[in-house]
């Protein structure tokens, strides 16, 4: 039996760039922020998840495995109190089956994701599900709009919202 060989000299460690602990952690924590949930979750905006997101991407990575001079491993998993899980996804009654169903948003005033200006009139966002809503607390309500399926509407109450 012959065994063939398959080179990679990109990938070998001669040919690389040196390469630290940190440099691995930091793509893989990116990573994870993007795909965080599946898909079903993003990160909140509030005070508390800032500071747990500073807490947990803090500027100095190791440079090796057993480099804990600036580096505390606990601060590395703080991220997970700044998800909101917002994912929004609509099943059918009859098959049990996720279905696309139009929704209408509408944000309370003085909310623009898109201008910076400081105040705006409240504004309507057309979006399909399965989808990522907008913050809770930015929500006044929540309106199905398709001819195929029951209008319905969900007035969102500023005391039920979640911050």
């Amino acid at each position: 039996m012959v065994w063939h060989t398959v080179s990679f000299p990109l990938l070998s460690s001669q040919s690389c760039i040196i390469q630290y602990k940190g440099t691995h952690m930091a793509l893989q924590m990116s990573i994870g922020f993007l795909f965080m949930g599946g898909g079903r979750a993003s990160l909140s905006r509030s005070k508390e998840s800032i500071a747990a997101l500073l807490a947990a991407c803090f500027p100095r990575f190791p440079k090796s495995i057993d480099d804990n001079q600036y580096h505390l491993q606990p601060l590395r998993h703080l991220w997970v109190m700044a998800v909101s899980w917002r994912g929004l996804k609509a099943v059918d009654a009859d098959t049990g089956k996720d279905v696309v169903v139009p929704l209408l948003v509408e944000l309370d005033a003085c909310v623009d994701y898109t201008a910076e200006t400081a105040h705006v009139p409240a504004t309507k966002r057309r979006i399909v599900t399965p989808c990522l809503l907008p913050p809770l607390k930015d929500i006044s309500c929540v309106c199905i709009n398709s001819e195929r399926y029951y209008p319905n509407k969900w007035a969102i109450p500023r005391s039920a919202a979640v911050y």
